[in-house]
């Protein structure tokens, strides 16, 4: 796992540290965001089904992730998986 050590530019120059998402941190990431954010607009039109929403936006929130891992880049906060970042060329 790499750990890469980024600027925090809201409290003087401290550092925090954001660590390289594993294969495995995936699931984990998928179920935290389904859980921030599976009643967002944004899933209405594809998942209008409310009570399916919930399990089909994680398969959605883990196919994107999987794609940052394979084509980008994915960070989480901490092995526990408090927050997720992706990035996508």
């Amino acid at each position: 796992m790499r750990i890469q050590n980024l600027p925090d530019e809201g409290d003087g120059g401290a550092q925090r540290r954001y660590r390289t998402a594993s294969k495995q941190q995936v699931g984990q990431a998928g179920a935290m965001l389904t859980r921030a954010f599976s009643e967002a607009p944004k899933l209405t039109p594809p998942i209008p089904d409310i009570p399916a929403k919930k399990e089909l936006s994680r398969y959605l929130f883990e196919f994107e992730l999987q794609y940052g891992r394979n084509y980008g880049d994915i960070y989480t906060t901490s092995p526990s998986v408090e927050g997720v970042a992706y990035w996508l060329p």
